[in-house]
Parts: structure tokens; sequence; C-alpha cells
């Protein structure tokens, strides 16, 4: 596995949470534009009808997209898992598991591990496996 392949994860997830904020502003704008009614309940006329018809697509769309991304990252989640259990070396396990499937930052991947390792330390480790 190369570091791209496993950065890819990172990416996809942050992919994940704009597609989900995409569905939110669909989903409250939709509220926005949901047809007027007169007193009577009774639907007034006019264009907002196929606005929300075509928000509700959109929002059936944006749906879709998340839920195959969601099934791309366990997917490579479950290969970056595979690869990690093919390490020797544990230390380098953890950063990897840290970084890559916690996705966490430097700085707590090295307070977590504790031990005096630093923020560089565990980047440069997790580098030279790409070496």
């Amino acid at each position: 596995m190369n570091k791209r392949e496993v950065k890819q994860l990172y990416y996809l997830t942050k992919e994940l949470a704009m597609w989900q904020e995409k569905l939110l502003e669909l989903k409250n704008s939709i509220k926005v534009s949901a047809p007027a009614t007169d007193s009577d309940g009774i639907r007034a006329s006019g264009t907002n009808s196929d606005k929300v018809g075509n928000l509700a697509v959109d929002i059936a769309d944006t749906e879709k997209i998340i839920e195959g991304k969601i099934a791309e990252i366990q997917y490579r989640k479950c290969e970056i898992l595979k690869w990690i259990n093919t390490l020797d070396d544990s230390y380098a396990r953890l950063i990897v598991q840290y970084r890559c499937v916690d996705l966490m930052s430097w700085r707590d991947i090295a307070m977590k591990i504790g031990g005096g390792n630093t923020e560089d330390s565990v980047r440069m480790t997790f580098n030279r496996l790409f070496d």
C-alpha cells in the first residue's frame, strides 16, 4: 500500500462531511421553499412545487452519493487495517492506525503514544514506512 492510498481515507472522510453538509443545506432550503397555502389549507398556485420537486430530486441524489462515500470509506478502512496488520513494528502500527483510521493529528498521536514522542517523530516514522 502506498502513501497516497493510505491518505485517501482522510480525504474521503472530509468529502463525506462536505456532502452531508450539502444535504443539510438542501433539506433546510426545502423547508423555506415549501408551497404556500391559503387560510383554508389549499395550496397556492405557482412554481414553488417545481422548486420543491427539484430539491427533492437533489436530496435523493445527494443521499445516494453519501451512501456511496460511506461504502467506499468502509472498504478503504478494511484495506488499511489489513495492511496495518502486516507491519512488523507495533509502534508504526499505532501511528498508522491513529493517523489513517482514527484521523488524529500528529500532535494528538504523539500525546496518545507518549514516551517523549513528538509530532515530528511520529510523522517521520509514518513517512519512513513509504520510503
